[in-house]
Parts: structure tokens; sequence; C-alpha cells
């Protein structure tokens, strides 16, 4: 009997543990990631509607300043190697910046930058944030550029994070461990990889 119930108990804790990790998201992993590294500032680099920054926002309390950067340009998002099954047109980007713009209205701690990613991270001081997540174009040259304009934005000991490193999108891959180094990277659950800042 005694071996039954700690069987049972034993299985009840194994799938709370698998379903912990199968709902786990993409958002969940970065708010996680801000909240262990005691940050306070945040900015992520392609917000389009906005899923991981509202997750962020609603489960790092300790933030005081969240920034969100997206051109909100068809024409710059087609040229991404997003989802290759989506197009994106003019007025459904339109659509999810203004929608969440106003789902960031009375959230004062938010910024949102309708601009591309260059022109956005000269607004940014050199060494003064804490977390950077990348998850906009997937072209190997503009995760490259991407890494390379806003990594001295982070301060010392600060976190560079970014999405899609996996084989269908290998431009990733390549800029993240060419500049990056690939011992210098960890690779996190939903193709999420991590490089901390020396």
């Amino acid at each position: 009997m005694i071996r039954k119930i700690f069987f049972i108990k034993l299985l009840k804790k194994l799938y709370e543990k698998l379903l912990q990790f199968i709902l786990v998201t993409r958002g969940d992993i970065v708010a996680n990631i801000i909240n262990k590294e005691k940050s306070e500032n945040y900015i992520e680099i392609g917000v389009y509607k906005g899923d991981t920054f509202l997750n962020v926002l609603e489960n790092c309390p300790r933030l005081r300043e969240l920034s969100g950067v997206d051109s909100y340009d068809a024409k710059n998002y087609n040229n991404y190697q997003r989802d290759n099954t989506e197009q994106f047109n003019q007025k459904t980007l339109d659509e999810a910046y203004y929608e969440l713009k106003y789902k960031l209205k009375y959230e004062p701690s938010t910024k949102l930058y309708k601009s591309d990613s260059l022109k956005a991270s000269k607004l940014i001081r050199n060494n003064s944030v804490d977390i950077i997540f990348i998850d906009a174009s997937h072209k190997y040259e503009d995760v490259k550029k991407d890494i390379k304009i806003w990594l001295p934005k982070i301060k010392k000991g600060g976190v560079l994070i970014g999405h899609d490193y996996c084989i269908v999108h290998f431009g990733v891959i390549l800029a993240v461990n060419e500049l990056l180094g690939i011992n210098n990277t960890q690779i996190l659950p939903h193709d999420i990889w991590y490089y901390k800042k020396k």
C-alpha cells in the first residue's frame, strides 16, 4: 500500500513537471531570466503583437523600464525570415501596433518605438541596459547587425538573449556563434539563446 501511494505521488509530480514544461512559453522563459538577473530595465527588439513584451510586463514587477522596438513596416517584415507561411500587409501591422499601444496606454514604465533597430539604438546610451531580447529579422546579416548595435547598450554583467536559434533559421545560429561564440552562449527551451556580457 505504501509503495502504491509513493508511486501515485511520484506520477503526480512527474505529470506536474511535464505540464510545466509543455505550458511554458517564450515569454515565461524571458520573464524568468529577467527575474533571476534582478533586472530593472529591458528592451525587446521585434515586438510585433507584444506577446512576450506583455508577459514580461505582467510577470516582472522589479522592472522599472520596458522598451519595445519594431518597425511595423510590411516591406521589412516580408523580407524577414519569420514564418514562411505568413505574409504581412501594412494594415495588419498597423493594427498590431495600435492594439499594443492601446494595451500599454496606462503603463508609464513602457515605451514603444515604431522604428527600425538602428535608429532606435541611437536613442539608448551604451552600458545602460540590463537585458535585451532580440526577436526581429532572422536573416544572418540582420541578426549580426542587431547583435553588433545592441550589445554595447548592455551593462557589464547584463544579458543579451534572442529567439529562433534553430535549423529553420540557420542565419540566427551563424550570427550568434560568429559574434558571441558557441562556448559563450547557452541554448534554452523554445530556441532561445542567452549570452552574459563580461
